[in-house]
């Protein structure tokens, strides 16, 4: 949640907390349709993991990416307003946001290719060959998404 601490002085503690639980509640749902779970809260935060991750919130944002497979065409899009932000031929695995909410990382085990794509659609960079990278005999999954900035 962005400005938490104005809100809490704007609003008083009890006004303000009965507003983020509220909020929460409403999260707490929407992760739960979507086939995820709520791992835990953080004050004005909330980490949610999706076991089978096609589908990620970005940080900051109520923007949700999701994998939409069409035959034999997968595309990623924004969930509010159904615009594409990449697509290719064979299975997406897995969408995952970066910390920042800058990049997007899309697997695609059928080109064995991580792709990373810019949250505005502009920039993408494919990564070739991860699972010889990273001498495995089956596509890496991605377990979750660490860097400093």
């Amino acid at each position: 949640m962005c400005e938490s601490t104005a809100i809490y002085e704007s609003l008083g503690d009890s006004r303000a907390l009965a507003l983020v639980n509220r909020l929460f509640a409403l999260l707490q749902q929407k992760v739960t349709a979507g086939g995820g779970a709520v791992v835990k809260t953080l004050g004005d935060g909330m980490v949610c993991q999706f076991p089978d991750a096609d589908a990620a919130f970005r940080p900051g944002t109520p923007e949700v990416a999701v994998i939409r497979l069409h035959g034999s065409q997968s595309t990623v899009f924004r969930l509010a307003s159904g615009s594409a932000l990449f697509n290719g031929t064979g299975a997406f695995d897995q969408v995952i946001w970066s910390p920042d909410g800058r990049w997007l990382l899309v697997t695609w085990p059928t080109a064995d290719q991580w792709v990373f794509v810019r949250g505005d659609g502009r920039r993408i960079r494919a990564v070739s060959n991860v699972s010889e990278q990273f001498r495995s005999r089956s596509f890496p999954r991605i377990e979750g998404w660490c860097c400093a900035r």
